[in-house]
């Protein structure tokens, strides 16, 4: 679930789908789904993960550029 000031601020920017880009230029499509007032990374959001192997203690930082997308960075504690 994205934070709710999050979507306060910026919820309208978003669509049904989020433009997800690492540093390397790979890029991941995720699907939006809202429900009350919240808004959920769904469908894809593992592919993320299973990408880069994150496990326990790891951390996907992500930050959004506007138009649906953000950037991202992992951060490995392995």
């Amino acid at each position: 679930m994205l934070p709710k000031t999050f979507v306060f601020d910026f919820g309208k920017s978003l669509g049904d789908y989020a433009t997800f880009i690492d540093p390397n230029n790979n890029q991941f499509e995720v699907m939006i789904e809202r429900i009350s007032d919240s808004v959920f990374l769904t469908t894809e959001f593992n592919a993320i993960h299973d990408f880069y192997d994150v496990r326990l203690g790891g951390t996907i930082v992500m930050m959004f550029t506007g138009a649906g997308q953000f950037g991202i960075n992992v951060i490995d504690r392995s």
